[in-house]
């Protein structure tokens, strides 16, 4: 009987038990939550904006973050009698799937809020309901195909199931072909839209009464207040996905 404690208490360690709690709390507010905003998009006529569809995207990706969480702990706790390639890795490439497209997203979002402020009478024809469609499709495949890699027999051979099986290539490829450009990407828009925003903020008191300057002025007030709003959402998110990102460099180079 000691002995059956005794391999009960190792298989259930304390980071497992504080993994398993942690993932039941969060799972239904992360699945719930994104519901929410799905909802809200489909329901209300006036969130039927290209903005709000990929933000659509990106609470379709934490979703399936929410859903394919409970696989990391399956395989963390079962890792020992795991022997297929495909259930030791599938976990992982699929966060990574889902983290890809999360960080295409808000680049994407980035790239459309600089648009509407930087060329605003354009913007109707340069962000289309078909390029929207395009580039989150292509978020997808892209995002599949990079994470995907190390199931295309670039993993080390091991006696245990392990994230460390995944090999350098792989992950040099995502973070160099997928996150670094995306967050260059962010970082840029927000950084051009906040001085176009202080800029217009000071002409605004000086406009002159001329239409077409009035019509450009009332779309600029407009995207600012959506643009500091979006980027306070996009800077939490990049904020929280950080860790996860920051162990696949440190995973890399250590």
């Amino acid at each position: 009987m000691e002995v059956a404690n005794a391999s009960l208490s190792a298989f259930w360690s304390p980071e497992k038990i504080a993994a398993v709690s942690l993932l039941s709390i969060l799972t239904p507010f992360i699945i719930g939550g994104n519901l929410l905003v799905i909802i809200a998009v489909a329901k209300c006529r006036q969130l039927k904006s290209i903005p709000n569809y990929f933000l659509v995207s990106l609470a379709i990706a934490d979703i399936c973050t929410g859903l394919f969480a409970p696989l990391f702990i399956a395989e963390e706790v079962l890792k020992d009698s795991i022997s297929s390639t495909l259930l030791c890795l599938g976990p992982h490439c699929l966060l990574m799937t889902v983290s890809g497209v999360s960080v295409m997203s808000l680049a994407a979002i980035a790239y459309d809020r600089y648009t509407a402020l930087t060329r605003p009478l354009e913007y109707t024809t340069i962000m289309t309901f078909r390029k929207m469609v395009t580039f989150t499709v292509f978020a997808w495949i892209y995002s599949a195909l990079i994470a995907w890699l190390p199931i295309m027999h670039l993993h080390e051979q091991g006696p245990a199931c392990s994230f460390h099986l995944i090999r350098r290539e792989p992950l040099i490829v995502l973070l160099s072909c997928l996150f670094l450009p995306s967050y260059l990407i962010i970082f840029f828009c927000y950084a051009r839209i906040f001085c176009i925003a202080r800029h217009h903020a000071s002409a605004i008191a000086a406009v002159q009464n001329s239409l077409q300057r009035q019509i450009e002025l009332s779309f600029v007030a407009k995207d600012t207040r959506y643009a500091k709003t979006l980027a306070i959402v996009v800077g939490f998110f990049v904020l929280l996905w950080l860790p996860y990102q920051l162990c696949l460099l440190v995973e890399l180079v250590s």
